[in-house]
């Protein structure tokens, strides 16, 4: 339980939530450890968004969205800069994802999270691989979908939930 908190209106500029507020911690804020068998707190809640609400919020910087896709192609896309002695490799990963309803996105994974992905990715031995990544920032590139990851993007691969169920079904 977490109490002694503050509570402020959202700004309206990359937002992980659809909820007005959000609480910030303060030096009075204070976190107890609760019985789980008292209490029963959903483990994960995801709030994923299909193609077309995903190309509204193109460009406007107001929500980082969630998806559920099926990963169809995976591609190193590591960039070097010849200006700088020795020359500087950055990581980059795009993961080619269609949507339940065929449409095609391109997520862009940058640095640590691309080595973390190429990790995760070697490690799955099914097909075809279905992903839930949340806090994407959606962009537009030649007239092409791409899903920018961020500090607070994460990966779940091949999950067994509700979401999964339905896309699967589709």
């Amino acid at each position: 339980m977490i109490t002694n908190f503050d509570v402020r209106k959202q700004p309206n500029s990359y937002r992980l939530s659809d909820h007005a507020y959000k609480i910030l911690f303060n030096d009075h804020t204070s976190m107890d450890v609760l019985d789980p068998d008292e209490y029963s707190i959903p483990l994960e809640y995801f709030c994923t968004r299909n193609y077309k609400d995903i190309q509204s919020l193109v460009g406007k910087g107001e929500m980082l969205p969630d998806i559920v896709a099926q990963v169809s192609c995976i591609q190193n896309a590591d960039k070097v800069d010849e200006t700088t002695t020795p020359p500087k490799t950055t990581s980059n990963l795009i993961l080619t994802c269609v949507f339940d309803s065929g449409d095609t996105a391109y997520v862009s994974v940058w640095d640590n999270q691309a080595s973390k992905v190429r990790e995760d990715v070697a490690l799955l031995k099914e097909e075809p691989i279905v992903v839930i990544v949340t806090g994407v920032n959606p962009k537009n590139l030649r007239g092409d979908l791409y899903l920018n990851a961020t500090a607070s993007t994460r990966f779940f691969w091949n999950v067994e939930n509700n979401i999964t169920e339905e896309f699967r079904k589709r």
